[in-house]
């Protein structure tokens, strides 16, 4: 019966049109950018507020992978506290962590200084806010 049940759900997702969230990393992201194209990731990063005509990023310098991250206007309905949290502390501190939800999209970005980014994470949700250690 479960089974059953489960396979219902993959089949009125599938029919809904809905796209399971892909948890990963971001150097696989950058590594292979095609594979997520479009499609929603879940990944641990650091993030950096942007200033002036620069992008908020997200960033692991472990593998040097950088994507530009498109924060909402408002708080996402789920996790505003954390929302808020992540809003506060990246204009205390340098950099933070979070984990992040969002749609992924090979696209240009461009900063304020004439660099290009290939690539970017429209946030959806945020959760586990920490400072960067």
């Amino acid at each position: 019966m479960s089974v059953m049940l489960v396979g219902l759900a993959v089949a009125i997702a599938g029919a809904t049109g809905q796209d399971t969230v892909i948890m990963t990393t971001l150097c696989e992201v950058t590594k292979q950018p095609e594979r997520f194209d479009g499609r929603s990731i879940q990944l641990r990063a650091a993030i950096r507020l942007g200033v002036e005509d620069s992008p908020t990023v997200l960033f692991d310098p472990s593998c040097s992978a950088v994507v530009a991250v498109v924060l909402p206007q408002k708080a996402p309905s789920q996790h505003v506290k954390e929302y808020r949290k992540l809003c506060r502390s990246m204009k205390k501190e340098q950099a933070v962590t979070a984990t992040v939800i969002g749609r992924f999209a090979r696209t240009i970005v461009h900063f304020g200084n004439g660099a290009t980014l290939g690539s970017q994470l429209d946030l959806e949700t945020v959760s586990e806010v920490a400072a960067m250690r």
